[in-house]
C-alpha cells in the first residue's frame, strides 16, 4: 500500500506541471466554444459548466504559475524542465482569458482592481521563472520575448474592458440625456410630450412589427459585447469620440493582433531551436501548447472581429433576415395552479430536493417552461400596438401620459369592482389576475376553432411570464415585491382542498377551484387571492367573448410595460448575463417609444409632481407604488446602464 501511494506521489511530481498547462488549455478551448451560448436561453448545466470553467482556468493558470515558481526557487532550471521556459508565457495568454467572456457576471466588472493586482503578481512570478529557466539558446529566447509581450499585452487588456464597463465608467461616459431630433429645448413635460409625438410618428413608430423586434436584439447584443466581452472597446466610427476612446480601441486591437502575429513566429524558432537534453513528455507538451493556443488565438479572431462592427451595420441587419442575431427569444412560463398541483403530488426528484432542503431552487429552475420562438414577436406586437394607439389617440397632455398604464380600462368602461383589483399591491394584482386568466381560459370554453383562441393563449402566456418573474426575478417585476407571496396563495389553494384528492386534469382544477372560490364567498375566513381572483373571473366570464379577451389582453400588456418601465436598468443589463429575460425587450421598446424610464422620471422627479398635482390625477399603478423612492439613491447607476442600452445602440 505504501509502496502504491509513493509511486503515485512520484507520478505526480513528474506530471503535475504538465497536467496544469493542458488543463488550462483545455479550459480555453471550452470557454472558446461555449462562451457563444452564454448570451442564448441554455441549459442550467452548461450554465454552470461556464461559470466553473470561467473561474477555473484563472485559479488552474495561477496555481500553474505559481508551482513553476516553487520548483524554480527551490531546483533552479537547469536540466530538462529549462522548456518551460516557454510554457510561461503561454500561461499568462491563458491568464488574460478569453475575449467572449472577461465578465460572467456584471458584478465582475467592479472588480477590475484585483485584475490589476492579478496581473502586476503574475507577471513578476512570471519573468522569475523566465530568468530562472533561460537555458541560454538564442532562438528559444526569441521565441519566449515573442511570447511574452503578446501575454503582458492580453493580460493589461483585460482590467481595462472590465473597467470600461464598470458603472463608474459607464456613469462617466453615459451622455447627459437622450437627444432627440428637435431643435427646440424641453423645458417641461407637456413640452417633451407635444415633441416626441411628432418624433415618434415619423421614426420607431414607422417600422414594421417585426423590423422593430429585430431592432432590439440588435441592440441587446450590442450591450451584451459592452458588459460582457472585450469588444465593448474595439474601434467603432460611431461610438468612438475624442482621444480617450481612441487609444481604448487601439489597445484592444493591438493585443488582438498581437496573440496572433507572435505566436506563430515563435513555433517557427522554436522548431529551429536546440531540443537535445530535453525530456520527449516535455517537447511534445510545448509543441501542444504552442500550436492549440496559437490556432485558439487565430480561431477566436472572427468573433471578436464581428464585435467592431456596429450590429445596425451588418449585411444581415441590412437585408431584414428574419434572425440575423442569435439572441434568445425566450418567454419563460410558471403557473400557480400547476405549481400547486406539482406540490400536492410531488415527483420522486421533488422529494429529493425537499429532503435536501433544495425544493424552492429546483422549482425555480427544472420546472420553468419556455414558450414556442414566436410567441416573444406576437407579444411584441400587442406591445407596440398598445403604445402606437396610446401616442396616437389618447397621449395630448400630462394627465393622459400618466394615466396609460390605465388605458384599457378606461376604454373599455369597466366597473369600479373590477378597477379597484388593480389599485391594491402590484405583486398580489398580478397572482389575483393571473388565477383569474386561467379562469376564464378553461370556464370560457375557448376551443381551437374559437376566433380569440390565439388571443387567449397570449394572453396566457404573459400571465405565466408574469408569475415568473414574481417567482423567480421578484426584484426585477417591481421593486419590493414579496417574494413569500407565491407561497402564501398555495398554501391558500391547500387549505381549499385539504382531505381532497385533486383532478388529475389542470382545467378540471382550475374550474374546481374557481367553484369552490364561489362556495366560500360567504365564508368568515379571508381569502385574499382566491376569492378575490374568483370574483373577478365571474365579471370577466359576463362579458361576451370579444371584450372580455380585450381588457384582460390590455390589462397584461399594460402590467408588463408597468413591469418592465420600473424595473431598474442595471438589473436589465445584469439579466442579460444570464440568457436575457424578455422583460428587457420591453423596457428597451417602452424606452424608444418615448415613456420614461424609472431613472429618468427620477432625474426629473419635480416635474413629476408638478404636472400631477396641476392635472389633479395621478394614475393608481402610481399610487400603488409608491414605495418606489429607496431606488433614487441607484437613479445615476440606472440611468447610466440605460444609457449603455440606449444610447448609441439603436438607429
Amino acid at each position: 500500500m505504501e509502496m502504491c501511494l509513493s509511486t503515485v506521489v512520484l507520478w505526480w511530481e513528474e506530471w503535475q506541471l504538465r497536467i496544469l498547462v493542458l488543463s488550462s488549455l483545455f479550459l480555453q478551448y471550452f470557454l472558446c466554444f461555449a462562451t457563444p451560448r452564454h448570451k442564448r436561453s441554455i441549459s442550467q448545466l452548461l450554465r454552470f459548466f461556464i461559470w466553473l470553467a470561467y473561474l477555473g482556468s484563472d485559479a488552474v493558470a495561477v496555481y500553474a504559475l505559481a508551482t513553476l515558481f516553487n520548483w524554480h526557487k527551490k531546483a533552479g532550471g537547469e536540466g530538462s524542465r529549462a522548456l518551460e521556459v516557454l510554457w510561461v508565457p503561454v500561461l499568462l495568454l491563458h491568464l488574460a482569458g478569453q475575449d467572449a467572456i472577461t465578465a460572467y457576471n456584471i458584478e465582475d466588472n467592479e472588480l477590475w482592481m484585483r485584475h490589476v493586482l492579478t496581473v502586476i503578481s503574475q507577471v513578476i512570478v512570471a519573468l522569475y521563472v523566465f530568468c530562472k529557466s533561460w537555458s541560454g539558446d538564442d532562438k528559444l529566447f526569441s521565441a519566449a520575448i515573442l511570447l511574452f509581450i503578446a501575454g503582458i499585452i492580453k493580460c493589461v487588456n483585460k482590467p481595462m474592458s472590465l473597467k470600461s464597463a464598470s458603472i463608474y465608467s459607464l456613469v462617466s461616459q453615459s451622455p447627459a440625456g437622450v437627444q432627440l431630433a428637435v431643435t427646440d429645448e424641453i423645458s417641461s413635460l407637456e413640452a417633451y410630450i407635444i415633441q416626441a409625438k411628432k418624433y415618434f410618428e415619423t421614426s420607431f413608430l414607422g417600422l414594421d412589427d417585426s423590423f422593430a423586434h429585430m431592432v432590439l436584439k440588435a441592440g441587446l447584443l450590442s450591450t451584451f459585447g459592452r458588459l460582457y466581452t472585450q469588444g465593448c472597446v474595439q474601434l467603432s466610427v460611431k461610438t468612438s469620440q475624442g482621444l480617450k476612446p481612441v487609444l481604448k480601441a487601439l489597445c484592444a486591437t493591438l493585443s488582438r493582433f498581437s496573440a496572433i502575429l507572435l505566436t506563430f513566429p515563435a513555433i517557427g524558432l522554436f522548431q529551429k531551436s536546440h531540443k537535445k537534453g530535453y525530456n520527449d513528455s516535455d517537447v511534445k507538451v510545448t509543441y501542444t501548447l504552442l500550436c492549440c493556443t496559437a490556432t485558439l488565438e487565430l480561431f477566436a479572431f472572427p468573433s471578436i472581429g464581428t464585435v467592431m462592427v456596429e450590429p445596425q451595420e451588418s449585411p444581415a441587419f441590412k437585408r431584414r433576415e428574419k434572425n440575423p442575431f442569435p439572441w434568445s427569444d425566450r418567454v419563460s412560463q410558471y403557473n400557480l395552479i400547476a405549481s400547486f398541483a406539482r406540490d400536492r403530488n410531488p415527483t420522486k426528484l421533488l422529494k429529493l430536493a425537499s429532503f435536501f432542503g433544495c425544493k424552492d431552487y429546483l422549482n425555480q429552475h427544472w420546472y420553468v417552461e419556455q414558450c414556442l420562438s414566436s410567441s416573444s414577436l406576437d407579444i411584441t406586437k400587442l406591445v407596440i400596438a398598445q403604445i402606437k394607439a396610446g401616442w396616437k389617440d389618447y397621449i395630448q397632455d400630462t394627465s393622459t401620459y400618466w394615466m396609460f398604464n390605465e388605458l384599457t380600462i378606461q376604454q373599455e368602461r369597466c366597473n369600479q369592482e373590477l378597477c379597484r383589483t388593480l389599485q391594491g399591491p402590484f405583486d398580489e394584482a398580478v397572482l389575483v389576475w393571473h388565477l383569474a386568466t386561467d379562469t376564464c381560459f378553461y370556464e370560457g370554453a375557448c376551443a381551437a376553432t374559437d376566433r380569440h383562441h390565439e388571443t387567449a393563449i397570449l394572453c396566457r402566456q404573459i400571465s405565466n411570464y408574469m408569475v415568473y418573474l414574481l417567482v423567480v426575478h421578484p426584484d426585477m417585476l417591481l421593486a419590493g415585491t414579496r417574494a413569500g407571496i407565491f407561497a402564501e396563495a398555495q398554501n391558500e389553494l391547500q387549505k381549499m382542498f385539504k382531505g381532497t384528492k385533486l383532478p388529475s386534469d389542470e382545467g378540471d382544477l382550475t374550474r374546481e377551484i374557481h367553484r369552490k372560490a364561489q362556495l366560500l364567498q360567504d365564508a368568515t375566513a379571508i381569502r385574499a387571492f382566491v376569492q378575490p381572483a374568483s370574483k373577478l373571473a365571474s365579471q370577466l366570464l359576463a362579458m361576451d367573448g370579444k371584450k372580455r379577451w380585450k381588457v384582460i389582453q390590455g390589462v397584461w400588456v399594460e402590467m408588463l410595460c408597468f413591469s418592465a418601465s420600473r424595473c431598474r436598468g442595471y438589473l436589465h443589463a445584469k439579466s442579460l448575463g444570464m440568457g436575457g429575460e424578455y422583460l428587457t425587450y420591453v423596457w428597451l421598446l417602452l424606452s424608444h417609444l418615448g415613456l420614461e424610464s424609472v431613472a429618468e422620471r427620477q432625474q426629473r422627479s419635480h416635474v413629476v409632481w408638478q404636472a400631477q398635482e396641476a392635472a389633479g390625477t395621478q394614475s393608481s399603478v402610481e399610487r400603488i407604488q409608491r414605495s418606489e423612492n429607496p431606488e433614487e439613491k441607484a437613479a445615476a447607476a440606472d440611468h447610466a446602464t440605460e444609457a449603455a442600452v440606449t444610447g448609441d445602440d439603436i438607429v
